[in-house]
């Protein structure tokens, strides 16, 4: 059974950071429709102004941040030692959990493009020990399609293997169609799948998706992806947590009192836990 679009939201612009111009796509309004999917955020600048300030001194908790540089190079830093550089194509994925202290900033490049995914763990998970990789681009299979091609950036396609995370599955892919060409994703049933068009206008199941937009989709086995102009696709599935998300900025936990607890021990500088 093909899937369809249930629900579609379109990003809109602000601030972050020290001063960064982005396009916010998901967030705090759209956490229960798009479970296990927290916040995406679009990176798309001609212009290092909008982005060169960077993010610093972030501490996070209770969930992972994945961010895909597209086209551009991310300097990273954190608590737990990493001092990298995310170059184009390549993934960065942070695991927040207990607790991470990280800086990003992007350096000046004719075209920065590039998202970030907030993705949920599980209660049980969420005090786990904090960790960190770059999955690199010696890593991501190019895989052929009919009327495109697919990297896999993480998870598992078909019979295809990419990196795998430690806490919810995720299969993540961008997806490159040419105008009027379409492609046929298989997916598993049970998944919890998003569709984020980075650049140029699609139909799924004959619902316009725009440049820039997210669209939850129903459950079934396949997604029907055309293009009405060259595109670039991001495709997410993982499974819904089901639990109660409480927000206290980038502190994701499921109840009022964890995120007391969590700015309690900040204040006290206890937030940070010891690996096991």
């Amino acid at each position: 059974m093909k899937r369809d679009v249930i629900t579609k939201v379109n990003g809109f612009h602000t601030m972050d950071g020290a001063g960064v111009r982005l396009s916010r796509v998901l967030g705090l309004n759209t956490t229960k429709d798009f479970d296990p999917f927290l916040l995406l955020d679009s990176y798309d600048s001609t212009d290092p102004a909008e982005y060169q300030a960077g993010f610093p001194g972030v501490p996070a908790r209770g969930m992972e941040l994945i961010t895909y540089v597209k086209n551009g190079t991310m300097r990273h830093r954190d608590n737990l030692g990493n001092d990298t550089t995310v170059e184009s194509g390549e993934v960065q994925w942070m695991t927040a959990c207990s607790g991470i202290l990280h800086t990003e900033a992007f350096l000046p490049v004719e075209h920065l493009v590039g998202v970030q995914i907030w993705l949920n763990v599980m209660n049980d998970e969420k005090m786990d020990d904090a960790d960190y990789h770059i999955i690199k681009n010696d890593d991501i299979e190019e895989i052929a399609l009919e009327g495109g091609s697919l990297r896999l950036l993480a998870g598992r396609y078909e019979d295809h293997n990419g990196y795998m995370g430690k806490h919810q599955p995720l299969d993540m892919y961008d997806i490159s169609i040419k105008a009027g060409a379409s492609v046929s994703i298989p997916t598993p049933d049970y998944a919890s799948v998003m569709v984020f068009s980075m650049s140029g206008n699609v139909k799924i199941g004959g619902t316009p998706v725009d440049e820039r937009s997210a669209v939850k989709l129903s459950q079934g086995d396949s997604i029907e992806i055309s293009a009405d102009t060259d595109s670039d696709i991001l495709v997410l599935s993982s499974v819904e947590t089901g639990e109660r998300v409480v927000w206290g900025n980038t502190v994701i936990m499921t109840s009022e009192r964890d995120i007391e607890t969590a700015y309690r021990e900040l204040e006290k500088g206890t937030f940070f836990k010891t690996k096991k």
